[in-house]
């Protein structure tokens, strides 16, 4: 598989010159006498020596960044570009300089960054490939919020990080004082649902600001877009766990919660706080969600 790959991405250089300017003749012939020569029997064995050690040097690179946990997909990215051109200035240049030198083969080190560029993504999308039946929620686009919706989404958003802060205070931690700020910013776009939920705040309920509005205000249209998908079916087990992983993937989620809980060093306690958060969302909104629905049906 590794020999095919660098095969692959070298006549996919081939069949590209024609983008290359001045460049092109030298490319194409370079790639041309290359794998004219290494079809030959002799070279074969050197050359899927050389394949196998650049393919397993860049899993490794993958590997090294997708073995951890990361709050948001964008962070993710960001490590492994970040670890690929660490080791496309290091050890992969070391391997193809072994290679060329043993083999006498000389190379433009633009077809070899490409080579390595290419290889690493085909290894990524097979990493991340995801099978349509493997259980992952429908990508369909969520609902939107009515203005009376968009209210209570404030009013509950203060109750259930007065909840979450409450919990935390007793366990003498301090992730939830990282997690979100308790007031409000008067100039803000959104102050009509804070006016809202100001005049019916009860029980110690405290403002959050519009960055904390915004993460709850993606997990309810998350949640009811999931909700709603299993309306129908009653069949399905450990249907809150399925939606807690689904809104917790989600990439405008991440994105919101990431700058909301960069305080917060481990990257596992932010993943782990953002799913407790969610799952206390549903337990507070997810039967008046789907009474709501009934009633309209």
């Amino acid at each position: 598989m590794s020999t095919g790959l660098i095969r692959a991405a070298l006549c996919s250089i081939l069949s590209d010159c024609a983008v290359y300017g001045e460049r092109s003749a030298n490319i194409h012939r370079s790639i041309s006498v290359f794998l004219e020569r290494f079809s030959n029997d002799s070279f074969i064995r050197e050359f899927d020596f050389f394949a196998e050690t650049l393919y397993c040097a860049l899993q490794q690179c993958v590997h090294s960044v997708t073995s951890k946990k990361y709050r948001a997909k964008s962070a993710l990215r960001e490590k492994l570009w970040v670890s690929f051109h660490n080791m496309r200035e290091n050890q992969l240049k070391v391997i193809w300089e072994k290679f060329c030198t043993s083999t006498k083969t000389k190379f433009d080190p633009f077809i070899q960054q490409t080579v390595n560029m290419k290889v690493y993504e085909e290894i990524i999308k097979a990493h991340f490939e995801v099978s349509p039946n493997n259980g992952t929620m429908a990508s369909s686009s969520p609902p939107q919020l009515s203005v009376d919706e968009e209210n209570i989404v404030r009013y509950a958003a203060g109750y259930v990080s007065m909840r979450l802060l409450k919990k935390y205070e007793n366990l003498c931690t301090e992730k939830a004082m990282q997690y979100v700020a308790v007031n409000g910013d008067e100039s803000s776009l959104l102050e009509y649902t804070t006016h809202w939920s100001s005049l019916i705040n009860r029980g110690g309920l405290f403002e959050i600001n519009d960055d904390t509005y915004k993460l709850f205000h993606g997990i309810e249209l998350r949640v009811q877009k999931h909700l709603l998908s299993f309306l129908n079916d009653s069949i399905l087990p450990d249907k809150k766990d399925i939606i807690i992983n689904a809104v917790a993937e989600d990439e405008n989620v991440q994105q919101v919660w990431a700058q909301l809980s960069h305080y917060i060093t481990e990257e596992d306690h932010a993943i782990q706080l953002l799913r407790e958060l969610i799952s206390l969302w549903i337990t507070v909104r997810g039967f008046a969600i789907a009474g709501t629905w009934v009633e309209q049906y």
